[in-house]
């Protein structure tokens, strides 16, 4: 039985909140930094107060399915998200604001995990796509929420506010609609087969190359997007307003990327479209490094970055079932979207550390870095699994 399209619309409901966090943050966080006294490089700690929270829900998300349901990990999620939420846009303290993180990143990788799981085994890889479109469209609609209620004098709680009334939103509605997230993973007796162990997944060559491929993606994405309007904004001199926009048009490209890529996922052939897009992050993160020749050549890089990062992360989740057999596949999503968690707080917070110490240039050196190391992982990937392919009996 295939998922409704009311219970994937509400799903992209979910994942678009649970977006709008990545492109909200680094537009507000020279607000909050100077709001609870801290530098810039602070930031590092929020994404690492978020970690084990992120990572514990990812790594165990496969037994918490099998031992209660999608459907409650996913209300757990979006409901736990609300409250961190709630948690960033009230707390008066500095330790208030960490703990909300916490949350957030908790309720974060349960909203990704189940969610992934669920389009994987029940939609299809448009729909997988989309789902992740719908994150881009969050991380979008975040920069320009926030510029908005900045510009019009607003406070930058304001903007933490706004989102969880629309996490809430998707709360409620995941759980009115019960019954339709209660479905079956499987149809038939003989397709039962017993579930791998964390061990046994964890000892496949495939799985960690696979882990490694998602730490650095959503360092090289998490990179681009909180650091660029530093670098921006506060590097290159580009007035905030102007620098706020052009995070936006990150996520903008990068959430068109995915739309477009969702139309022709099942016509494309996946390696492919995997390598164009590689080639095109190397493409995007050079110009964005080499911006300081001319502005708007750092801009056209940044934009380019979002539209070829786009369908990396769906294209490779929707794959797990070419690259280990289908007992191993809950497992090494839950480890692969771990390690995007672990990427996205680790790296992020080391390309600030850098930035500070050494000049906020090093923001799009390091980008660039990243990129390259992506699209070297992904070939030894590729090439581990042509290996297995011929080393297995036909």
């Amino acid at each position: 039985m295939k998922a409704s399209s009311t219970t994937i619309l509400i799903g992209y409901l979910a994942f678009g909140t649970f977006g709008i966090y990545e492109g909200l943050l680094g537009v507000v966080w020279p607000a909050m930094s100077e709001t609870f006294g801290v530098s810039l490089d602070t930031l590092g700690v929020l994404l690492i107060a978020g970690l084990f929270g992120f990572v514990l829900v990812s790594f165990t998300s496969g037994s918490l399915i099998r031992w209660r349901s999608i459907h409650w990990v996913l209300l757990a999620g979006t409901t736990i998200r609300t409250i961190g939420y709630l948690g960033m846009a009230f707390s008066p303290v500095w330790e208030g604001v960490i703990a909300s993180v916490l949350l957030l990143t908790m309720g974060g990788g349960a909203i990704d995990t189940s969610l992934n799981g669920f389009v994987s085994t029940q939609g299809n890889s448009r729909q997988m796509n989309w789902l992740h479109a719908s994150f881009g469209v969050g991380a979008t609609v975040g920069p320009f929420l926030a510029a908005a209620i900045i510009g019009l004098g607003g406070d930058w709680r304001v903007s933490f506010a706004v989102v969880a009334a629309m996490q809430g939103l998707a709360a409620l509605l995941v759980a009115l609609t019960a019954p339709s997230w209660k479905v079956k993973l499987v149809e038939t007796k003989e397709e039962v087969k017993p579930e791998a162990s964390l061990a046994s997944t964890i000892r496949l060559r495939a799985v960690w190359l696979g882990i490694l491929f998602f730490f650095l993606y959503t360092g090289t994405e998490l990179s681009a997007g909180q650091w660029s309007f530093a670098l921006f904004a506060l590097g290159r001199g580009v007035p905030e307003v102007i620098a706020s926009y052009w995070v936006g048009i990150f996520w903008g490209t990068f959430t068109i990327g995915r739309i477009l890529f969702g139309f022709v996922a099942d016509k494309w052939q996946p390696k492919l479209m995997l390598r164009i897009s590689l080639v095109g992050v190397v493409l995007g993160a050079g110009l964005f490094w080499w911006s300081p020749l001319a502005a708007w050549v750092g801009f056209a890089g940044l934009a380019l970055m979002g539209l070829a990062l786009a369908p990396l992360f769906p294209t490779l989740i929707a794959g797990t079932l070419g690259r280990v057999s289908i007992t191993h596949v809950a497992n090494t999503i839950g480890f692969q979207i771990a390690a995007a968690g672990l990427g996205g707080s680790i790296i992020t917070s080391a390309v600030g550390v850098l930035a500070e110490s050494q000049g906020l240039e090093w923001i799009g050196g390091s980008v660039f870095v990243l990129s390259v190391v992506m699209l070297a992982v992904y070939e030894l990937l590729e090439y581990l699994a042509i290996r297995e392919t011929i080393k297995r009996p036909a």
